[in-house]
């Protein structure tokens, strides 16, 4: 088979002949659809979701502060030695919020650690605790992580919405093929009986 020979199959949906149906140019252009949502959709939703996480990350690390703040009782050991080196458990613990107000509230801290030890928390503008922001780094891989997910969720739904389109317009083929047999089948009964 040529190479010509070849596209001339892969796109014989679009061009006019004796076999091509309704239900075939209809898939044809449900497929063009389709690869156009899935590209222009699937990259729009990935760079969208990418630059919005980046933003978000930007902003938290603009945000947020260290704070040092101080265990206020002993911080139980972890129940096992592996468990232990950066396993934590909520403590309650003093800061200073940016306001010079002095603050005590749960956190979480390290395992085993005694009353009256300095931690590094993180705040925001108002003094209220917070998650350590998402470094640079790590941001752009979580960011990457996020836009290859909605590129994937893009596509997902695209190739289910085909799925449930080329199952329908299938459904119709043989709905038509059956038609066309029965219609054979009755002429061919008369002619012969």
């Amino acid at each position: 088979m040529s190479h010509g020979d070849a596209r001339r199959q892969r796109f014989w949906r679009w061009r006019r002949n004796a076999l091509r149906r309704p239900e075939d140019v209809a898939e044809a252009w449900v497929v063009l659809v389709l690869w156009v949502a899935v590209l222009l959709g699937g990259s729009a939703a990935g760079v969208t979701t990418v630059l919005t996480a980046q933003q978000t990350f930007a902003r938290e690390r603009a945000e947020r502060r260290p704070v040092s703040a101080v265990v206020l009782a002993d911080v139980p050991a972890a129940a096992s030695e592996i468990r232990s080196r950066n396993w934590r458990v909520p403590a309650q613990v003093r800061w200073i919020a940016p306001d010079g107000a002095v603050r005590t509230g749960r956190a979480a801290v390290r395992t085993g650690l005694p009353a009256g030890t300095e931690v590094r928390l993180w705040q925001d503008g108002q003094g209220l605790l917070r998650p350590e922001p998402t470094q640079r780094g790590e941001g752009v891989a979580q960011a990457l992580a996020l836009g290859t997910v909605s590129v994937l969720a893009v596509s997902g739904c695209a190739a289910g919405a085909g799925i449930v389109v080329r199952r329908r317009l299938d459904r119709r083929r043989l709905e038509r093929w059956d038609r066309a047999w029965e219609a054979m089948g009755t002429r061919g009964h008369r002619a012969t009986g």
